[in-house]
């Protein structure tokens, strides 16, 4: 299996819509009020990262994949710098659900971005912390994973004319019971 480096980053963008990109927008002022700053990039591969945590993976796999922003009108072109593990193991999902990356990432920020703001403001240091108290109560109402890493592996074991075989493999690993060591390893290794 070719294991894909977690330190390296791919250079690719996705389409949005409008209104995405001004939630992105109005959370990364939220955060940046009280001293956080995250770049679009960062917040987007956050969103992704829950994204692919709570999803469930029921159903049948679609024989093609759906056309995301037929019209173009209203959508938005954004430039992304993301995770080579976290872009792998999504394109993965991706073709499973017959999606586009751009779908996923646009469901991410409808869905997970006041879990992941209330999340973050409610354990930053910087957060005073009457407004950090505040927001942990609003983050204690959420179902929480727990934090886990993502691992994917890909191995091509036949390519001979028209025969191809390949596997993926994507996993999601919950951090607790892991040793430091192990803690140490998925950090390199998975996103």
């Amino acid at each position: 299996m070719v294991s894909i480096s977690a330190v390296e980053y791919y250079s690719t963008s996705v389409t949005l819509r409008s209104q995405s990109v001004k939630h992105v927008t109005a959370a990364r002022r939220l955060l940046r009020r009280y001293g956080i700053d995250f770049s679009e990039s960062r917040l987007l591969e956050e969103l992704l990262r829950l994204y692919l945590g709570f999803w469930q993976g029921h159903g049948p796999k679609p024989a093609t994949l759906r056309r995301y922003n037929k019209d173009g009108q209203g959508y938005q072109i954004r430039p992304w710098y993301v995770n080579r593990v976290l872009h792998a193991a999504a394109t993965q999902r991706a073709m499973h659900t017959g999606g586009s990356l751009s779908r996923m990432v646009d469901f991410a920020i409808r869905v997970y971005r006041r879990r992941f703001v209330e999340s973050v403001l409610s354990a930053h240091r910087v957060v005073p912390v009457i407004a950090r108290e505040t927001w942990k109560k609003r983050y204690s109402l959420r179902r929480h994973p727990g934090a886990f890493f993502i691992s994917y592996k890909s191995q091509t074991e036949r390519n001979a004319g028209a025969d191809l075989f390949w596997r993926m493999e994507s996993e999601i690993i919950p951090k607790q019971g892991l040793s430091m060591e192990q803690i140490l390893s998925f950090t390199r290794n998975s996103a």
